[in-house]
């Protein structure tokens, strides 16, 4: 009956989502990405044979996989609904999101814990309202949380035969696209490359018997191998050298001037490069619901209770929350040394919010747990 009743929900959920993309209008780069992506297809179906159309210098920039693959798909939809197309798209790998962060709370304590971190993260309206209308912010998002499943799941199955190289090829295509939507999506995987060097090293909370490092070398060099076709396809602007251009217009965009020169902040000008450590704080404080900030600060009231409780059930637990706080916490760093423009409040940290969303739903958990033992008690 529980299950039924969860299934149902989630449905409902996701067709309510649905009407909601089908009534959004385009936001201000919808179709330039739509057009970049078409324009690459385009080029790719014909072998180079269509010249690239380099009036804008910004687009050598942008190595424009999920652009790519979105027109491709947008070509199986009527023509006169392209609008509606991409944003149900965009909609299919937001709700994968949502799985992706359910099965890693599923992983790090339990099904149930799974399930209400799905229907917090669903609810957030900031995640919420960049479903449909985000399309690279949410393929960061998306890419995010699934490489961090898989790395997971690829500890877990080194030995694995039969399951080692479909998770080998799944975390460099997710690797790949990522890389493919946006260069600095290699800045917001640190985290996730700093816990498997600590997994392999220390943790082993995941980690299988016997695991090889070996290997492991071994597999990477396959991952990045496959990771950086993947990059380098969709991007035409490096076909003429794979091996120095994609490096070399990595280096250039550092310098190009991507999004607006100034943002107005906490009542103050600051130019887009020099954004105080508090800006991404700031913003989640005042954009977030009420309900997650005063979840936030009843789990630290309760931080104790909380690791005795979980202890007592879960392995690891420390190291996990821990993971996860880490997670959270590593933007704030990033941005004092990161050479790119940060705007539009928490748009380029929408990556966030599903990990962000782990936190409040192992509150719920620990409060449903012991009001449902104390109310036996009574």
């Amino acid at each position: 009956m529980y299950k039924k009743s969860s299934v149902t929900i989630i449905i409902l959920a996701i067709l309510f989502a649905t009407y909601s993309a089908m009534h959004l209008g385009p936001s201000w780069d919808t179709f330039f990405h739509y057009e970049l992506g078409k324009e690459r297809l385009d080029y790719l179906f014909s072998f180079g044979a269509n010249k690239l159309n380099n009036n804008q210098e910004v687009i050598k920039y942008y190595p424009g996989s999920y652009a790519t693959i979105q027109a491709f798909l947008v070509q199986f939809f009527p023509q006169k609904k392209i609008l509606e197309s991409i944003h149900f798209i965009n909609l299919l790998f937001s709700v994968g999101t949502l799985f992706g962060i359910s099965k890693i709370a599923k992983i790090f304590f339990n099904k149930v814990i799974g399930k209400i971190t799905f229907f917090v993260c669903f609810f957030n309206p900031i995640f919420f309202g960049h479903m449909a209308s985000s399309s690279m912010d949410m393929l960061i998002t998306f890419c995010n949380v699934w490489l961090l499943y898989l790395i997971i799941k690829y500890l877990k199955n080194q030995n694995n035969s039969e399951k080692l190289n479909k998770y080998i090829i799944l975390i460099a295509l997710t690797l790949g696209v990522g890389l493919g939507v946006r260069l600095t999506f290699i800045a917001t995987i640190i985290p996730f490359l700093l816990f498997l060097l600590a997994e392999i090293i220390w943790l082993k909370n995941f980690i299988t018997e016997n695991f090889s490092l070996k290997k492991f070398f071994f597999d990477l060099f396959k991952i990045l191998f496959i990771a950086y076709f993947t990059l380098i396809l969709f991007w035409p602007h490096t076909h003429d050298n794979v091996f120095i251009l994609p490096f070399k217009l990595a280096v250039e965009g550092l310098k190009f001037p991507f999004g607006v020169p100034y943002v107005l902040f906490n009542e103050e000008i600051f130019f887009t490069r020099e954004l105080p450590i508090s800006y991404l704080l700031i913003n989640l404080f005042y954009k977030m619901p009420e309900y997650l900030i005063i979840s936030f600060c009843i789990y630290f009231v309760l931080f104790f209770q909380l690791g005795n409780f979980f202890r007592k059930s879960l392995k690891n637990y420390n190291s996990k929350i821990g993971l996860i706080f880490f997670i959270i916490i590593f933007p704030n760093i990033f941005i004092l040394f990161s050479p790119y423009s940060i705007y539009d409040g928490l748009r380029l940290f929408l990556y966030l919010i599903p990990f962000i969303s782990i936190i409040p739903s192992v509150l719920i958990y620990f409060l449903y747990k012991n009001i449902k033992k104390n109310s036996f008690k009574i």
